[in-house]
């Protein structure tokens, strides 16, 4: 399992709901609430494709628009988009706790065992 990095995700916990209204033609409005949590996650190097500092979540952190993880990270820390294959031509973005440097560090260590070993 040399090729697989544990990383903390800033995940959203997105929340449907439905509002109806009665008119004359009924209409759906649906409305979304996301709340954002951390979660560990486990991820294959060999599929990242692309890297970069998520500086939107930055923003956030430092403004208290966060929402609850407010209370779990400090202002300080920073957070790093990671792209991943997933085949088929798509692509998905993770972000994750740490800088840039951190997660590069972080592959490159991986890479160097799996090349040692």
């Amino acid at each position: 399992m040399k090729k697989f990095i544990i990383l903390t995700e800033v995940a959203e916990d997105a929340k449907f709901s439905e509002i109806t209204r009665n008119t004359e033609e009924s209409t759906v409005i649906q409305s979304v609430t996301a709340g954002k949590f951390l979660r560990p996650i486990c991820l294959n190097t060999d599929y990242i494709v692309k890297i970069r500092e998520d500086v939107h979540m930055k923003y956030s952190l430092e403004n208290d628009d966060i929402g609850s993880l407010g209370g779990e990270l400090d202002k300080r820390h920073e957070f790093t988009k990671i792209y991943m294959s997933g085949g088929n031509s798509s692509i998905k973005a993770i972000t994750v706790v740490g800088s840039m440097q951190q997660i590069v560090n972080k592959i490159q260590e991986t890479k160097n065992e799996r090349d040692s070993s």
